[in-house]
């Protein structure tokens, strides 16, 4: 037997493993895309986007592992069936349920696999990638980096240049207001610009050009230097991700509290999103479990002629599990009871179905 655990295994590991391959890409690409918004873009490297990518991947387990496995699965069975391979294990006398099982515990593995990544792994590097997100490739930029004929915010700055000459980098036709300790803002204009590093210090060099006070007091230059500091880091979003499970618990108490004190709102809405976060790190880490209960008996019923059946049979897996998890996410905080159980509602309701189907198996 241990050699038909292995074989139906292979059949399935090779385009599951395909399969993930091709989803973690295209996942890893739309999660960057939806940080680009917030890169200075003209700063990103093709090393900056292989790290991204990298330390993004655990946050996408458990949506692609159970998806992956579900098309492995699918695959897996539709070509054993096309060969009437599964027709020879019934022959043999094997019973469909010893077919499947190795498939099961396989689930098995990839859910705990996926809980231990997402509690241990996974806020290490979604804190890494934060810090390149909003730390460090802000801190990589300087003002000749910018785009000409656009006004920036540039740390407490901002900015305007006509256009630059991409060989010395220095800026012509530039605008650049600075506010001031005691109030207003002081306005230079220069006809040309070029920044310098001395003594740790980033410098903005301006020729030929006048400088406005707020008091509105007027003085032309033909050389003055500005210190420019860099934008300070961005405040990091989504941090939930990059705390474990018991960090997760102690900041639901402590909002728990807060909130029946406050009644606050913001309070409320903040506890919401905590309580889906715990429910979602207690659940989906184990929908490959439930996707392989659900389609295991599934394919180990297919015909040589079911093919667009199973794959019929496998997105109605999909949307089932996927279209459960959108029904039963709370709008409002209710108890973190509540959120635990409505996030579990999918993988119970694909267990019991494949519950049922294990019991038929053999009976069909």
């Amino acid at each position: 037997m241990k050699r038909l655990d292995k074989y139906t295994l292979g059949r399935i590991l090779a385009p599951t493993l395909t399969a993930l391959a091709a989803v973690t890409f295209v996942s890893a690409g739309i999660r960057i895309s939806q940080y680009s918004k917030e890169m200075p873009v003209e700063l990103i490297t093709v090393g900056d986007v292989s790290r991204l990518s990298i330390l993004l991947l655990p946050s996408l387990i458990t949506i692609v592992f159970p998806m992956t496995l579900l098309l492995g699965i699918i695959m897996a069975f539709s070509r054993l069936a096309q060969r009437s391979e599964i027709v020879a294990m019934m022959a043999a006398g094997v019973p469909l349920k010893r077919v499947v099982a190795p498939v099961i515990a396989l689930g098995a593995i990839v859910s705990a696999l996926s809980f231990a990544v997402q509690d241990v792994l996974q806020p290490w590097t979604i804190a890494r990638a934060f810090d390149l997100i909003y730390s460090e490739l802000p801190q990589r930029a300087t003002i000749d980096m910018l785009a000409p004929g656009v006004m920036h915010q540039y740390g407490d700055v901002r900015v305007y240049f006509a256009r630059k000459d991409p060989e010395t980098l220095t800026l012509y036709d530039l605008v650049l207001v600075r506010p001031e300790a005691k109030g207003g803002a002081s306005v230079f204009r220069a006809a040309s610009a070029r920044l310098s590093a001395e003594s740790g210090r980033s410098e903005l060099r301006l020729t030929d050009g006048r400088w406005l006070t707020p008091d509105l007091m007027s003085a032309s230059f033909d050389e003055t230097t500005l210190s420019i500091q860099r934008p300070p880091a961005i405040p990091v979003r989504g941090a939930r991700k990059a705390r474990s499970l018991a960090q997760l618990f102690a900041t639901e108490s402590g909002l728990a509290t807060e909130y029946e004190s406050s009644k606050s709102g913001r309070t409320k809405e903040e506890l919401r999103k905590e309580r889906s976060e715990i429910a979602s790190r207690l659940a989906m880490p184990f929908a490959s479990l439930a996707v392989s209960l659900a389609a295991a008996p599934l394919g180990a019923r297919a015909r040589r002629s079911g093919r667009s059946f199973m794959f019929a049979a496998g997105f109605a897996v999909f949307v089932v599990y996927y279209g459960l998890s959108v029904l039963m996410e709370p709008p409002v905080a209710r108890s973190l009871t509540t959120h635990i159980v409505n996030a579990w509602v999918p993988n119970l309701a694909l267990m019991l179905a494949g519950g049922v189907l294990m019991w038929r198996i053999d009976r069909i």
